[in-house]
């Protein structure tokens, strides 16, 4: 494992193998006491980005958090959320007032010296302009895009239920229809808050929001009665409008899957989330009391092909 920061481009690297990260960022400071000396080893790149992270103390002007993951893998063992919720999302706090970008791509630099492994991750800290466009991706087509629905106060706690069932309620342009689902594919995002609730930890909101939002765009592929009495339960609503919501084929454009599968208490839900291979989520207040998201979803092609 190779860490390094510098504070005068304003980024933190890791470069590491898959096992490696999946460790390091997994246990919080206090496991190190109950770790063998390799893990306790690993442990410090999750306080080397805490640290980093404390250090650059708040964004401010036109700039945002932006992280970036490297790997030769095209399906990841993690999540986008992970490089954010295995840190620790408090920490990103001040660097995410005004939004947080991510990028999943598929080349890392060469480490100083050899691994031991192929299976290679870089992870990237940084910072990017709102101005500037997307470092590895670019859109190749526009699919849908909406404006101001209303969506329930966003929270650390909020369930992704509560905004795939605002987004599919709610009228959608639907630009393109794609013959198969997309091998990849973008986000753009902003959240107008109510200047009220004052600052907003974007990477707080970031699972619940993103598991939503792209669960709007599948329909689920499975036995759907048990699945809707739950969710229609959370949400308060009628079963049968949830099942039909649910299976409804004229907004997937990201394809069919079991989106929603049972657990011994609620429902999970499991969209194609690994495909969001660029996002990026801002965040305003407005003078209103309602919480407000626009955004679009395009298909997306390498800035560098092969």
């Amino acid at each position: 494992m190779y860490l390094h920061h510098h504070h005068l481009t304003r980024q933190s690297n890791i470069l590491c193998s898959h096992q490696e990260i999946n460790v390091s960022l997994r246990f919080g400071p206090r496991a190190c006491f109950r770790l063998s000396r390799k893990e306790g080893i690993l442990i410090y790149a999750r306080t080397f980005v805490m640290a980093y992270m404390h250090s650059l103390k708040t964004l401010t002007g036109s700039f945002t958090l932006f992280v970036e993951h490297h790997s030769s893998q095209t399906r990841s063992g993690m999540s986008k959320t992970s490089y954010f919720y295995n840190v620790g999302t408090s920490y990103f706090a001040p660097l995410a007032r005004r939004g947080v970008r991510f990028e999943r791509a598929f080349s890392y630099p060469s480490p100083p010296q050899p691994l031991g492994t192929q299976n290679i991750a870089y992870h990237r800290y940084t910072t990017a302009s709102l101005d500037e466009e997307f470092a590895y991706w670019k859109s190749s087509q526009l699919l849908a895009r909406w404006t101001n629905i209303e969506i329930p106060r966003l929270s650390a706690s909020s369930k992704p239920a509560s905004i795939w069932h605002r987004m599919v309620a709610s009228p959608m342009e639907i630009v393109a229809r794609p013959e198969v689902p997309p091998p990849r594919f973008g986000l753009t995002v902003t959240i107008a808050a109510p200047a009220s609730v004052g600052t907003v930890n974007t990477v707080d909101v970031l699972k619940p929001l993103i598991d939503g939002l792209v669960s709007s765009f599948q329909a689920h592929d499975g036995e759907p009665d048990e699945v809707s009495r739950r969710i229609a339960t959370e949400l308060g609503i009628d079963r049968q409008t949830v099942a039909s919501l649910l299976c409804q084929r004229d907004r997937a454009l990201l394809g069919a899957r079991q989106l929603v599968v049972l657990r011994a208490q609620g429902v999970t839900w499991q969209p194609n989330d690994h495909l969001l291979l660029a996002a990026e989520v801002r965040v305003h207040t407005h003078p209103g009391t309602q919480w407000l998201v626009s955004g679009a979803l395009f298909e997306i092609a390498s800035r560098f092909p092969r």
